[in-house]
């Protein structure tokens, strides 16, 4: 793992947590309204979903302007 990932990672980790925490208070989120809690742009979003959705933590819903995010309901945690 490069430098630049490690150093990247405690983002991720806490982008991961405030979306968790969001999902467990609201169900759902859309990518519009994660890219506003997270002040990030649409591509980070994509790959910070992609990684949580790899790491069973969230559910990808639809696609295009319709795509939700959810909690994985068969998360081990």
């Amino acid at each position: 793992m490069s430098l630049d990932k490690l150093l990247r990672g405690g983002d991720n980790v806490c982008n991961m947590k405030m979306v968790i925490d969001y999902l467990n208070e609201y169900g759902e989120i859309t990518e519009e309204n994660l890219q506003k809690l997270l002040n990030i742009k649409k591509t980070r979003a994509y790959l910070l979903t992609c990684q949580m959705s790899e790491n069973g933590l969230i559910d990808i819903i639809g696609r295009g302007a319709a795509k939700k995010y959810k909690l994985n309901t068969n998360q081990k945690m």
